[in-house]
């Protein structure tokens, strides 16, 4: 995969990167992506191999990619993967709910009390 610099997407400003996925070049829009938290920029890169690895257009399966490359590598990782996903998804209710629910899953599968009865009671 290699990755190729815009200055902007004019169709689309506000959107970080997109991967083409026949060629698996991941485009990023340097006006946007250079708004973002280092973390989060670091997410959005791992979010478009996602999609190329997974061959998927699934925002959540992409999301769960980076989840789990970038997950425990980072002090605050988890809350960051949660604030990046908000960040990006904007109005796509269903996208931040999974990525809570992808979170609370690490959590719980670290043994944490509290995300395994959060998940319990969903």
């Amino acid at each position: 995969m290699t990755i190729k610099w815009f200055d902007f997407f004019p169709e689309n400003p506000s959107n970080p990167a997109r991967t083409d996925m026949q060629n698996g070049i991941i485009e990023i829009n340097r006006q946007a992506f250079n708004l973002l938290p280092e973390y989060t920029r670091r997410f959005v890169i791992q979010h478009e191999i996602g999609h190329y690895v997974l061959k998927t257009l699934d925002e959540t399966k992409a999301d769960d990619y980076a989840l789990s490359k970038m997950a425990l590598k980072d002090p605050y990782s988890l809350r960051n993967h949660i604030d990046s996903v908000y960040m990006l998804a904007r109005d796509d209710v269903k996208r931040k709910q999974h990525a809570l629910i992808s979170v609370l899953t690490v959590m719980a599968g670290l043994g944490d009390k509290e995300a395994i009865e959060l998940l319990k009671n969903r």
